[in-house]
C-alpha cells in the first residue's frame, strides 16, 4: 500500500478470509498546506465481483474498482493525519 519512507505515508488494509469485511487504515506523517486528496489507494485483496460499501462515507465501489482504479482519501490539514475505513461487501 504505501510505504512511510518512501512518501510519507502508512497504509494497511486487512481483509476478511471470506472478502466480506475489509478495515483501511490510512496515516500521513506531515502536514500539507491545504486539505488535499492523496494519492489514490489500489485496495488489492476483495473480491472483484462484489460491491462494497464504505460505511463512512456511504460510497459503493466494486472490488475490481477498488483494485485497479482505487480510492482517493481525503485527510485534515494537520501532522499525523489519519483515517480508518470500514468496507462491507452489499
Amino acid at each position: 500500500m504505501r510505504n512511510p519512507y518512501i512518501d510519507g505515508a502508512f497504509s494497511e488494509l486487512v481483509v476478511s478470509e471470506d472478502k466480506t469485511r475489509a478495515i483501511l487504515v490510512y496515516v500521513r506523517e506531515s502536514s500539507v498546506l491545504y486539505a488535499q486528496k492523496e494519492k489514490k489507494l489500489l485496495l488489492k485483496g476483495l473480491d472483484e465481483n462484489q460491491k462494497y460499501l464504505v460505511q463512512e462515507t456511504g460510497e459503493i465501489f466494486t472490488g475490481k474498482a477498488l483494485h485497479y482504479v482505487g480510492l482517493e482519501i481525503v485527510l485534515e490539514r494537520m501532522d499525523y493525519s489519519s483515517t480508518t475505513l470500514h468496507l462491507t461487501k452489499v
